[in-house]
C-alpha cells in the first residue's frame, strides 16, 4: 500500500492533538504534490507506552507523486499475514475490539509480528451515527 505518512509520538493526553496536526500536514502535502487519495486514512501504532506512544499517520495514494512532500514522507506499507477485524462503533470503544482480538489470538495461538494498523473507513463528518463507523484493524500475526 503506497501512502503519504508522518511519524510522531505523544503521551496519551496529547495524542489527538498530535494526530490532528499530522493529518493536516499530510493533507497539505497531498494537495501540494497533487497526489490522488486511494482509500481510508489510518494510523500505525509502534508501541503501547501511554507516556510516549509512537505512531505513524498514513493516507493511501494511487501513485508516487512527481514532487517530494515537504512535511511528510511517501512510504510503502508491505503486505504481510494479518488478522483483519472490522469494528463498528465509536472510537471511544475501540478497546473492546482490541480485547476481542487478544482473545482470538490467544485461543488460536497467534502472535503479533509487527506494528498494528487502524484504518478509519467511515467518515464521521458524513455519517453522524457512531454505531455505523467502521474501523478496520489490521493485526500482523505469525
Amino acid at each position: 500500500m503506497l501512502t503519504v505518512s508522518k511519524m510522531d509520538s505523544s503521551s496519551l493526553s496529547y495524542i489527538a492533538m498530535h494526530m490532528s496536526k499530522a493529518y493536516t500536514d499530510i493533507q497539505k502535502d497531498i494537495n501540494e504534490v497533487k497526489a490522488e487519495v486511494n482509500g481510508a486514512s489510518g494510523v500505525i501504532y509502534y508501541n503501547n507506552d501511554t507516556s510516549n506512544f509512537v505512531f505513524e499517520c498514513v493516507v493511501p495514494i494511487s501513485q508516487i507523486p512527481k514532487k517530494t512532500p515537504k512535511n511528510s514522507t511517501v512510504v510503502v506499507l508491505e503486505a504481510s499475514r494479518m488478522l483483519v477485524y472490522n469494528y463498528y462503533g465509536p472510537y471511544s470503544n475501540l478497546k473492546d475490539a482490541y480485547a476481542d482480538i487478544a482473545l482470538y489470538c490467544n485461543k488460536n495461538k497467534l502472535v503479533q509480528s509487527g506494528p498494528m494498523r487502524e484504518f478509519y473507513v467511515t467518515d464521521p463528518t458524513k455519517v453522524k451515527d457512531s454505531s455505523q463507523w467502521l474501523t478496520r484493524i489490521m493485526f500482523p500475526v505469525k
